[in-house]
């Protein structure tokens, strides 16, 4: 699980990355795979928590769609990895 967990922990900052540097063809596609690998871990969360992380991703879609690019990379590498650790769904 931990080498799951530093995958999903490397994806998220590279697509963090991408966003920064202009690249959102590639961004957006791994954003996707990011939702849902997200879909797969937060069955088993408390409601609580699950309308936290649903908060989250619906202030990021809206800065994806104003094109917010950096304000969608630092959404996924300091909110939604915090998240994720403090969750307990990340061991990193």
């Amino acid at each position: 699980m931990k080498s799951e967990d530093g995958l999903f922990t490397t994806t998220i900052l590279q697509t963090a990355a991408a966003f920064r540097l202009g690249h959102e063809a590639g961004a957006n596609e791994d954003l996707i795979a990011i939702i849902d690998k997200l879909g797969k871990l937060l069955v088993a969360i408390p409601r609580e928590t699950l309308a936290d992380f649903a908060t989250l991703m619906q202030v990021t879609f809206d800065a994806q769609k104003r094109q917010d690019h950096i304000g969608v990379a630092d959404l996924l590498e300091y909110e939604l990895l915090h998240k994720l650790q403090t969750a307990g769904l990340l061991i990193d």
